[in-house]
């Protein structure tokens, strides 16, 4: 993970409130509009990749979490 550092070398806390609002406040926001229209790539990706039933996989950082 990336530090991002302000002029004066401290974190960002500003950087960090956007990613809390995108992936914390707003995660079922996100993923409403992003994980429909992503669908196509993760069955392409799947296929690809010779999932099927029984497997099993670890999903690192895809989608917003929000679980359904």
């Amino acid at each position: 993970m990336t530090t991002h550092r302000g002029v004066d070398g401290r974190q960002d806390a500003q950087g960090w409130r956007v990613v809390d609002e995108g992936w914390g406040r707003r995660a079922v926001d996100f993923a409403t509009l992003s994980e429909p229209g992503n669908c196509r790539e993760y069955v392409a990706l799947h296929q690809r990749l010779g999932v099927g039933a029984g497997d099993r996989l670890l999903d690192v950082a895809c989608g917003a979490g929000a679980g359904r």
